[in-house]
């Protein structure tokens, strides 16, 4: 149905982003303990907001991506 336009598709995962999800996890809330650890051992696992978007932004703004659409990137 989209053949011969400029629409292109990809299909990326970001990776683990560190964010404020985690505020909904009650062992992470509501326990000291758990806090710590959850913090201790995500923390080397998870990236920044910042490195996290960069996976979309390629997508959206490189051109040389135009002709792949379809891809899936990480």
């Amino acid at each position: 149905m989209l053949t011969d336009t400029k629409v292109t598709t990809y299909s990326l995962h970001p990776g683990a982003i560190r964010t404020e999800l985690s505020r909904h996890i009650s062992i992470i809330t509501d326990y000291a303990v758990g806090r710590a650890l959850y913090y201790i051992v995500s923390w080397p696992l998870v990236k920044e907001p910042w490195n996290g978007a960069q996976t979309t932004i390629c997508c959206a703004v490189d051109p040389t991506l135009a002709s792949q659409s379809g891809k899936y990137y990480r």
